[in-house]
């Protein structure tokens, strides 16, 4: 569509839609009506069983390009996204029942279409647009993200955080020396006094950039979040709630339950919600099972000297599992959220999947006998 977009000229108009939508002819001929008043508009929305969908875009308005698959690996709502990008009156209203346009509800099992709107629609257009200057101003949580050549899943990442309902967090990016679009990406987000990058100059580990993190986080807890994972919007809302509730209980470590989804050649495929328990810990560690959100108290961490960069891989595999083995033995408190905020995302790419089959059962003998001695 960008390619579309780029031979336009500033009089015509782009309408887009999909293969099974329909239009009557009335449609097109009310756009003609509307051509005279472009240069004061985004473009039309047609509003559809409750959900916004842009499909006429005026050429000369706003040079907004459409998202790809970097910043948005949900390509079907693609359209959706420009809503994120200007005000409601910078777009005309249009009722479906009125205008003679029909979007397409052809659905196919595997999609999950309403789930999938529901969980994804509030990230791409936010309907809790902060009011005045963000600021990083006496926030609790800070959320970490340690990323090495994953530049094109970490914007999605990105995006999450800074879509939250709640606006007081602060965001901690470390580049463990990535030589791909990393730094370009995450040059664009420095002006957001919420979001700290740090750079690394050369490639030490998961474990080793999660120190990192842990040594500039200034708030009382310590949210990690993959590079290719995501955050619902209420997410820091939530782990404010839940520690208003603690109050003097001194815990030490939040976890919840959490969206599954499964990398596809057209974008993540919903898998549904999987329910961790802390009690069964020791199970999934034998299973390689993880649990995630992970939530800790920053004291707890620097407690326990943070993430171990030794060991049989150096940190760079399984270093969540093995932090929360030392969590358990050290018989941290624990609470769970009560409902899910984070978004797994399984894919070919990840660090853990292309390890051998055989690493997994080695780390595991090297961390028995270590907690053996």
């Amino acid at each position: 569509m960008n390619k579309i977009r780029s031979y336009l000229s500033n009089q015509e108009i782009l309408v887009v839609c999909q293969s099974g939508d329909t239009f009557l002819p009335d449609f097109f001929l009310w756009i003609e009506t509307k051509c005279h008043s472009k240069n004061s508009y985004r473009g039309i929305i047609v509003i559809h069983e409750e959900r916004n969908i842009p499909v006429v875009f005026f050429c000369n308005s706003h040079d907004i390009p459409f998202s790809e698959w970097n910043r948005l690996p949900f390509q079907h709502y693609v359209r959706e996204d420009q809503l994120r990008y200007s005000d409601d009156k910078h777009w005309i209203y249009w009722n479906a029942e009125e205008c003679g346009y029909t979007p397409s509800t052809r659905e196919f099992p595997w999609e999950k279409r309403e789930v999938v709107e529901r969980l994804i629609l509030p990230i791409i257009q936010p309907n809790h647009h902060y009011k005045g200057h963000p600021t990083n101003e006496n926030p609790i949580v800070t959320i970490g993200i340690a990323t090495y050549q994953m530049g094109h899943m970490l914007m999605w990442a990105v995006q999450s955080v800074k879509n939250q309902t709640n606006p007081h967090w602060h965001l901690l990016v470390y580049d463990d020396g990535s030589t791909d679009s990393t730094t370009n990406i995450l040059q664009n987000e420095v002006h957001d006094p919420r979001i700290t990058v740090l750079r690394g100059k050369e490639n030490k580990g998961k474990a080793y950039a999660l120190n990192q993190i842990l040594n500039h986080t200034c708030t009382p807890w310590l949210m990690e979040l993959d590079a290719d994972d995501w955050l619902s919007p209420h997410a820091v809302q939530s782990i404010y709630e839940a520690t208003d509730a603690i109050g003097e209980d001194h815990i030490q470590f939040i976890y919840g339950n959490y969206y599954l989804w499964e990398q596809g050649k057209r974008g993540p495929r919903y898998r549904g919600i999987q329910s961790p328990k802390w009690d069964q810990l020791e199970r999934f560690i034998q299973s390689g099972t993880v649990i995630c959100p992970r939530v800790y108290s920053t004291d707890a961490l620097f407690q326990i000297g943070g993430w171990d960069e030794g060991g049989l891989y150096k940190g760079r595999l399984y270093e969540d599992l093995e932090l929360l083995y030392r969590l358990k033995m050290k018989d941290v408190s624990v609470i769970l959220l009560p409902s899910p905020i984070y978004h797994r995302r399984l894919h070919s790419l990840s660090i853990t999947h292309q390890a051998k089959k055989n690493a997994y059962p080695k780390w595991l003998i090297d961390l028995k006998s270590k907690s053996s001695t």
